[in-house]
């Protein structure tokens, strides 16, 4: 698989946004008119871009990883699969977290 210095072959571009050429774009509606943003040419910082205007300028709400994964459960997960699906995920996440109560996790920044 070739894998383009421009977008890594294994990203998926988030609803919305999306490549023409070398550039990436933010497709949205505003009172029934169309509007496109340029979000620049380089992969990282086009998506940085696009998480500033997607929390509509404002910083993105800083929350713990079990906070996160609680909210991914309820909005994607929960609207995306079927009951049986939910609860094979929901076991998942949580043998992960238990996983993680036991583990010493260090920043390094």
């Amino acid at each position: 698989m070739h894998t383009s210095p421009i977008m890594p072959a294994h990203k998926r571009l988030p609803k919305n946004v999306y490549r023409r050429g070398k550039a990436y774009y933010y497709r949205s509606q505003a009172g029934g008119q169309d509007r496109r943003v340029s979000l620049g040419t380089d992969y990282n910082q086009a998506m940085q871009q696009y998480a500033r205007i997607a929390w509509n300028g404002g910083p993105m709400p800083r929350m713990t990883v079990q906070a996160a994964a609680d909210r991914w459960l309820e909005t994607r997960i929960a609207t995306g699969r079927n009951e049986r699906g939910q609860q094979i995920v929901r076991a998942r996440v949580a043998m992960v977290f238990s996983t993680l109560a036991r583990t010493r996790v260090e920043s390094h920044a």
